[in-house]
């Protein structure tokens, strides 16, 4: 695209979640694709532990096979909020980002109970990013969100991500990274998963959600 248009789609990201309405913009997107001449689309569903759960090819249509693939292998649907989430990521550490563990943060907060607890779980020390170190200067997560921009929430969105997940919840993380650079986050550090174990067992309900930044978690309406 230009300059022009990604300043016009450029907005404040959200939480909320996609549903069965069509996307102006998706389909402004699907006919952009037949007159730039590129019809054919191969799409990878991703599996456990880095595994590929499938390839689905063919024309635009063929979006909807590879979409009911991805929700098949990724969309958890719950009947009620629990008060912990316990979100892991599977795989080699060393392609996990910061980004993987915002994703992982907004799948839980969607089913967690108001100020519930998130346990995000990973052998992973991704690099400190500028979102990290947005993160880090930042006094709260309110302050935080309170002065981003549209622009600037868009552009380092997983900063977003997490700083509204902690205005929400409460957010405990095993990882590789110091004790400090956690707390910095706004979270409490693990460090250990019995620690983890100790807090599963302390809670009325938690849910478990593997490779929580590729899953799409909702409430059963």
């Amino acid at each position: 695209s230009n300059e022009e248009t990604l300043a016009q789609l450029t907005h404040r990201p959200s939480l909320e979640l996609p549903d069965s309405r069509s996307w102006p913009l998706m389909e402004e997107a699907v006919e952009a694709s037949w007159l730039l001449g590129v019809p054919f689309f191969i799409q990878v569903i991703e599996g456990r532990d880095d595994q590929i759960e499938g390839i689905v090819a063919g024309v635009v249509e063929s979006a909807q096979e590879s979409q009911r693939q991805q929700d098949a292998r990724w969309r958890k649907a719950i009947p009620h909020a629990v008060q912990t989430v316990v979100a892991d990521l599977t795989g080699d550490p060393s392609r996990h980002t910061f980004q993987d563990f915002a994703d992982a943060l907004v799948a839980a907060v969607r089913v967690l109970r108001p100020r519930g607890q998130i346990l995000l779980l990973t052998d992973a020390t991704p690099e400190v990013t500028t979102e990290v170190t947005i993160l880090q200067q930042a006094g709260d997560p309110t302050e935080l969100l309170s002065r981003l921009s549209p622009e600037q929430a868009f552009a380092h969105r997983a900063a977003w991500q997490w700083a509204t997940v902690a205005e929400q919840a409460q957010i405990f993380l095993l990882s590789g990274w110091e004790d400090d650079l956690v707390e910095d986050l706004f979270a409490v550090p693990l460090a250990n998963r019995e620690q983890a174990q100790r807090l599963i067992d302390a809670s009325e309900t938690s849910l478990h959600l593997e490779d929580a930044h590729k899953t799409l978690a909702v409430l059963e309406s």
